[in-house]
């Protein structure tokens, strides 16, 4: 549901330098969301999303044009919007309870640290934003790296749930070839040295018999660096 954002909040706010802003995953971790299940994460995701699409700045401009970090208007309307973003339905209870499952280490509950919520979405929207322009300008994969999900904003839900099947599947590949590469590179693994020469064994010329092979001997036969002392 949009707001309006045309009376921002009175609080004083205190800008953090442009530089210093986390990155959007960094972001979502210090809101607690990265332990939580992914349809919470992708919930969230897709209702942030929509809450900028459908707000107006209070120069009525879209939300997700709130992109000059350093303009104190933008400061306020981007404040506005998180706020609002807590009071809209239940999203601050969802997200930020004490009670959530999702919990575990963070240190986040609503309503005891409601500023420093809004703080981490004024920052989390306004990255958003900036991805959303640049992709807008220049295309999904020159600033992905500002947040992966900043692609999925104006996709149909069938391209949407595309984009989810697509990743999900390259994640398992990602995974069996991980797992491959560490059979493969991990010195301990019982076979990780092992060389299959049958197919020279044909082609080798026969040993003379007149040579005198070593005596086999198995690894654990080999004597210890320093044979200990055992004289009284």
């Amino acid at each position: 549901m949009a707001t309006d954002m045309s009376k921002p909040s009175k609080k004083p706010l205190v800008v953090m330098a442009l530089g210093k802003i986390p990155s959007v995953d960094l972001l979502k971790e210090h809101l607690g969301l990265n332990t939580a299940p992914v349809n919470v994460k992708n919930a969230f995701r897709d209702i942030t999303i929509q809450w900028r699409k459908t707000n107006i700045g209070s120069n009525s401009q879209p939300a997700t044009d709130l992109t000059d970090w350093h303009s104190p208007v933008v400061q306020k309307d981007l404040y506005t919007l998180a706020e609002n973003f807590l009071a809209d339905k239940d999203n601050a209870e969802h997200f930020w309870s004490a009670s959530r499952p999702w919990k575990y280490d963070s240190m986040l509950q609503y309503p005891d640290d409601k500023e420093r919520v809004i703080e981490l979405l004024v920052q989390l929207f306004f990255k958003q934003n900036r991805a959303f322009k640049n992709n807008s300008r220049y295309g999904p994969w020159v600033h992905k790296d500002l947040d992966p999900n900043s692609s999925r904003e104006g996709s149909t839900p069938q391209q949407i749930a595309s984009m989810d099947t697509a990743s999900e599947r390259d994640a398992e590949t990602s995974s069996r070839k991980r797992r491959r590469s560490e059979t493969i590179q991990n010195p301990l693994s019982p076979t990780s040295n092992f060389i299959d020469l049958s197919e020279s064994f044909g082609s080798s010329p026969p040993l003379p018999w007149d040579h005198n092979l070593p005596p086999s001997r198995d690894i654990y036969d080999m004597p210890d660096e320093q044979a200990p002392n055992l004289e009284p």
